[in-house]
């Protein structure tokens, strides 16, 4: 009796990777990330700064975690009635709360250390670079986040990212201009990612209906 070795890690990342199979987890990213970058000068355009800070610190990421919330819900919405028809449904193990608890925390950790080296680099270099050197950070996410989940074309996308840092430093805008187009150009890049793999998901399924 030959024996069938299994990989469990292998096992893991190809359901992982079934999530993004359709491209709609970019486009619904990409959204949200587009929509952060339009808060920002919505919110300075505000005399009060009083009002100003409290969105800046309270209202901003109380939007990111909600829409979060929401976007997974929609993407879930999207997936029955495209992707779930064409190649079968996959039920995710939900996380116990305490594991949500632990990456939210570890989110927030993570984030906050990147800041506060951010910070530190920018005291050091030239504003002019600082686009760059968050898209590295961006860009690498994206790449572990490939990794991780079996994801090729999340490689080309940090990549893109990199690349979108580079020019928004080597143009020299100024001010705040170059975040709001950095995250405005990272959200273009998800969704033309996600909309790719899309058009490509649809044209090579069928619904089982059809199929058979």
């Amino acid at each position: 009796m030959s024996e069938i070795l299994i990989n469990i890690e292998d096992v893991m990342r190809n359901t992982r990777r079934y999530w993004f199979i359709d491209g709609l987890s970019e486009i619904t990213g990409g959204v949200l990330i587009i929509m952060i970058a339009l808060s920002y000068p919505l919110i300075y355009l505000l005399e009060d700064g009083t009002l100003r800070t409290l969105l800046l610190l309270i209202g901003q990421p109380a939007l990111i975690l909600l829409s979060a919330y929401f976007s997974r819900k929609l993407i879930s919405k999207l997936k029955e009635r495209f992707t779930y028809p064409r190649t079968g449904f996959v039920k995710f193990r939900a996380a116990k709360p305490n594991k949500r608890v632990q990456r939210i925390l570890l989110v927030i950790l993570v984030a906050g250390g990147v800041s506060i080296f951010v910070s530190f680099l920018a005291s050091m270099i030239p504003d002019r670079f600082l686009p760059l050197i968050s898209s590295f950070f961006i860009g690498a996410y994206s790449w572990v986040l490939g990794y991780f989940n079996g994801v090729r074309r999340f490689y080309i996308v940090a990549i893109l990212i990199v690349i979108l840092g580079g020019l928004i430093s080597w143009i020299n805008l100024g001010g705040g201009l170059p975040y709001i187009y950095l995250l405005t150009g990272i959200g273009l890049i998800w969704i033309l990612a996600g909309g790719w793999t899309l058009v490509r998901y649809i044209r090579q399924t069928k619904p089982v209906q059809e199929a058979g």
